[in-house]
């Protein structure tokens, strides 16, 4: 994870960070050793971690997401950028 010490250079880390990872995807794909899963808690905010668990796993989060919070708080709720959508 980098670390800076000025904050007019966020965008910058950010955009570095980004094409960084856009980098090690490709070559991983290119080698057949890829993963679509996206650990939520390393994923960057361009991601979207909740999608890479697959269709089985999103449908059932949906799923309780309704049961249990059929107003949706929680998805709009919360400091956070990964919610599930509706």
């Amino acid at each position: 994870m980098p670390s800076w010490d000025n904050s007019k250079d966020d965008q910058t880390v950010f955009d570095v960070s980004k094409e960084a990872l856009d980098v090690i995807d490709q070559e991983a794909q290119s080698k057949s050793v890829s993963a679509s899963y996206r650990y939520l808690n390393y994923a960057s905010t361009y991601q979207d971690p909740i999608s890479s668990y697959g269709p089985d796993s999103n449908a059932h989060l949906q799923a309780v997401s309704e049961k249990y919070d059929p107003e949706g708080f929680f998805q709009t709720a919360g400091v956070g950028p990964f919610k599930l959508s509706r």
